[in-house]
């Protein structure tokens, strides 16, 4: 093998490590997002419970608040 193309291999190789770190990154970006989004979706889901027990509640206070006034 002559040195031009050792060169050539060594710059292939580091090129090509480089982009597998680059790469590995941005999987881990992906990965953060993923979770953030997860937990959003826990977070939304989560108040729309409350918000639905809280609706609940103003219905049945409001009824029972009817039954008063029309006695």
């Amino acid at each position: 093998m002559r040195w031009h193309e050792a060169e050539e291999l060594t710059a292939i190789t580091r090129a090509g490590k480089e982009s597998t770190a680059h790469q590995g990154l941005e999987t881990g970006q992906v990965a953060i997002s993923m979770n953030e989004m997860i937990t959003t979706g826990h977070d939304v889901a989560s108040n729309a419970s409350c918000a639905a027990d809280a609706s609940g509640t103003a219905d049945q206070e409001a009824h029972a608040s009817k039954e008063v006034v029309s006695q």
